[in-house]
């Protein structure tokens, strides 16, 4: 991209003398229709980002930021542990992606009450201290939503985003799901470490291919069976009594249980194969033996029953003792 035909002469003409400077200090910087300013650089104007035509506008670490943003161009907005008290003159109409990363709470609720007027937004990521999401219930386009690390987060109101197809609450201390059960476009599902002790809530979720529920305080995963199109499954750190259950769900191709040391998925498969060969043998060795005490004039036809069902049963012995020891299972009731 060429910054220098993106340049109006006339506009640059009424801008200040910090913000000619500015443009002419920036302007080979762009990269991709994208600028990036970090490492506590000095901001004291952002006029001159209305005259540069990018579409990425990325700050991190900056200070001194006097909060005037207009721009008809710029659609990604992202704004890392920058010094900014005030987003009521950011003016930015086509804006659909919006990141914003804060350690304060007053910054994250300042931005809270001035996103909702953003209604063409489809991915918006917060990482700070948002409580509530009233406000951004009205963004009905939104498809990725991520708010991390925002204690007592009341999401009562998100069941409105209905369009949503890739969620994340990781980090949340106190989270209640009972609202997610509406967002059934949902394809990814991140619920890390937020306190959660059951997940029925997600029993209609099905088009839920991915699922994070590490690290909380689940028992039991009986509401997987629903999930037809789940495939990828995290559970570490957990309390997961029965795991097995897992194997029951034949559209789950990754699973991990992290260190909770649980067998993998493929063990798990195995041991039920396993179960199933155990109880034909069960089977095979009680009819071979009720075969031999049946009262029959033709003995040879009897015998000869007898030797090919116990045939059978050597077989699948056989197999049996090979599965086991290939997989190195043990101790399978």
């Amino acid at each position: 991209m060429s910054s220098n035909s993106n340049i109006n002469i006339k506009q640059l003409d009424i801008l200040q003398e910090y913000d000619k400077a500015m443009i002419k200090k920036f302007q080979n910087l762009i990269k991709d229709d994208s600028l990036t300013f970090k490492n506590n650089i000095e901001l004291t104007s952002l006029n001159f980002i209305e005259i540069l035509n990018i579409k990425t506008l990325v700050l991190e670490n900056c200070y001194n930021i006097i909060p005037i943003l207009q721009s008809q161009t710029i659609t990604d907005l992202q704004i890392q542990r920058c010094n900014i008290h005030s987003f009521k003159k950011f003016q930015l109409d086509k804006l659909e992606v919006l990141i914003f990363y804060s350690s304060k709470k007053k910054e994250t609720k300042l931005l809270a009450k001035e996103i909702e007027k953003y209604t063409k937004l489809l991915e918006i990521r917060l990482v700070g201290c948002m409580v509530d999401i009233q406000y951004i219930s009205n963004i009905i386009k939104l498809i990725k939503l991520t708010i991390n690390w925002c204690d007592l987060l009341n999401t009562q109101k998100i069941k409105t985003l209905v369009n949503l197809q890739e969620l994340s609450l990781n980090f949340c201390q106190e989270v209640d799901i009972t609202s997610l059960q509406y967002l059934r476009q949902l394809i990814k599902l991140s619920l890390q470490q937020c306190n959660i002790v059951s997940i029925d809530p997600l029993r209609p979720l099905s088009k839920l291919q991915e699922l994070n529920i590490s690290d909380n305080k689940l028992v039991y995963l009986q509401p997987i069976l629903e999930l037809k199109q789940l495939s990828t499954l995290y559970t570490a750190n957990n309390k997961i009594v029965d795991t097995k259950i897992i194997s029951q769900q034949s559209s789950i191709q990754n699973f991990d249980l992290g260190n909770q040391n649980r067998p993998s998925l493929e063990e798990l498969r195995v041991a039920g194969v396993v179960k199933d060969i155990q109880n034909q043998i069960a089977n095979l060795r009680s009819i071979s033996q009720q075969t031999m005490n049946l009262k029959c004039k033709r003995s040879n036809f009897r015998y000869e029953i007898a030797r090919k069902l116990q045939n059978q049963y050597y077989v699948q012995n056989i197999f049996y003792q090979q599965i086991i020891f290939i997989n190195n299972i043990e101790d399978i009731q």
